[in-house]
């Protein structure tokens, strides 16, 4: 007797690859990989209206809006009464997370079914993340103070640091986005492990922004698995931005054989026992 929808969590490093993961894990009626909900932490940043939006696009509809509760009101329940039970009929439903903070306490809390760790070339990950932080504006808290390359190291080695603990504790599909973009097999290996015959065609979380910030990424992806972002180190000219970018390789290359990353040489990668 079915028991309801298996669930798949998804961790991954800081521009990784990881939305676009989303996107071609869900198959509208058959999954759906919910885009960075932060269901352990509170509503106030407009993140449960992008959610609705998801919902909306792939026509379930939510009814209770969580616009009508308090900041710092905790989003679990909200997922649990109102989002999680209309994908009952579903093949299975996911998360994917960057913030990795609370990604323990999600497996415990959720037991998922599955687990895919999504790693990426730490320079390419690096140039990247700038990149980002440059058209977003990215601030901290106060909103005022823009975030700098110290940070996005920070971010970097801690993203690394936890994804090697969880490597250590949990079975898992390790994916390189590398592999996952040109590899074919690496394909049909992550789709046998989630349980889909192919891959879903819509891009929906890389359209969830409301400002354009992923246009560039809906750029580079417009056919879908493109190998535009593979290797931008190697094309990036000397100066700053490339030096950071090594100086992130070798702070993290200690965490990405941890993880079981090699990124000199692209090979097969199955899931832990």
């Amino acid at each position: 007797m079915r028991q309801g929808p298996q669930k798949v969590f998804a961790f991954a490093l800081p521009r990784s690859g990881s939305t676009l993961l989303c996107d071609l894990l869900t198959v509208p009626g058959r999954s759906v990989m919910l885009h960075e909900p932060m269901m352990l932490r509170n509503f106030g940043d407009g993140r449960e209206t992008r959610i609705l939006e998801t919902m909306s696009r792939l026509g379930i509809a939510v009814h209770s809006s969580p616009q009508h509760t308090s900041r710092g009101t905790p989003a679990r329940h909200w997922y649990e009464t109102e989002v999680i039970p209309k994908l009952d009929n579903y093949q299975f439903w996911g998360i994917k997370e960057v913030y990795l903070t609370d990604a323990e306490q999600l497996i415990d809390q959720y037991r998922p079914d599955r687990i895919l760790l999504l790693w990426r070339d730490p320079r390419d990950v690096a140039l990247s993340l700038l990149e980002l932080m440059n058209r977003a504006l990215m601030s901290f808290a106060d909103r005022k103070t823009l975030k700098d390359e110290a940070w996005a190291l920070e971010c970097l080695c801690s993203s690394a640091t936890t994804l090697g603990r969880l490597s250590s504790l949990y079975p898992h599909l390790l994916l390189r986005y590398e592999d996952m973009i040109q590899s074919p097999e690496h394909q049909r290996s992550l789709l046998q492990y989630v349980g889909l015959p192919g891959f879903g065609e819509d891009t929906i979380a890389m359209r969830e922004d409301a400002f354009g910030i992923r246009d560039a990424e809906l750029g580079r992806h417009s056919g879908r698995l493109s190998d535009r972002s593979v290797g931008r180190w190697h094309r990036e000219p000397a100066g700053w931005r490339r030096t950071f970018a090594a100086v992130c390789h070798d702070a993290m290359q200690p965490l990405a054989s941890q993880v079981g990353y090699d990124a000199s040489q692209l090979r097969a990668i199955c899931p832990c026992a």
